[in-house]
């Protein structure tokens, strides 16, 4: 059997140590990576899924975004159809009623008025016409001699000149005052007050 020597004792002492520690440290550093890796895994794996989440999250509110666009879009679409379609409201004209033109009218028989009442007139009214229209009105007679503006008045509602006297008849006034023609020739203006009466009664 060879015996070693010392030196040669210290070598291999060396050497196998050496190997020793070469290969802890190799079994370590592929533990490690072993061990590392699922770590590194979860990690990344994590970061994947909140990245994901948050991609998610924005392509919601961009799509929430888009959806509220659209809305208001279309609201004021509608808003702006209604604002066309809807008729513009436009006051009509106020139309002024005219004021009747009109002159009072009074009828005088025998201690009596025998009728009365307001006439509409124009430019052509005459004495003669508004006397005409009231006795047509309340459903009187009127008796007449002559015709246009030399008509003459001779009997109302049966009350004929003459029936009272020689002198008796009918006659007319405006405004108080008799007029110097015929009642087919006086033109009357609105406001007047024509009156018709009967003179020279019998006592």
């Amino acid at each position: 059997m060879k015996k070693f020597t010392t030196k040669q004792l210290a070598i291999a002492f060396v050497a196998i140590a050496f190997v020793f520690i070469f290969g802890f440290t190799a079994y370590r550093g592929i533990t490690g990576q072993f061990q590392s890796q699922p770590t590194i895994s979860k990690a990344v794996k994590s970061n994947i899924k909140k990245k994901d989440i948050s991609k998610k999250e924005e392509t919601k509110q961009i799509e929430s975004q888009e959806e509220s666009k659209k809305t208001d879009t279309k609201s004021s679409d509608s808003s702006s159809k209604q604002e066309t379609s809807a008729p513009q409201q436009v006051e009509p004209p106020k139309q002024e009623t005219p004021i009747k033109q009109t002159v009072s009218v009074q009828v005088i028989g025998v201690n009596s008025t025998m009728m009365q009442g307001n006439i509409e007139v124009n430019s052509s009214s005459t004495a003669y016409s508004v006397l005409r229209e009231l006795a047509k009105q309340n459903g009187k007679s009127i008796s007449t001699k002559g015709f246009g503006s030399t008509v003459y008045v001779s009997g109302i509602d049966g009350l004929k000149e003459f029936d009272h006297g020689p002198s008796s008849g009918w006659m007319y006034k405006v405004n108080g005052t008799p007029p110097n023609i015929g009642a087919g020739a006086y033109r009357l203006k609105a406001g007047d007050q024509v009156i018709w009466y009967y003179v020279n009664i019998e006592q």
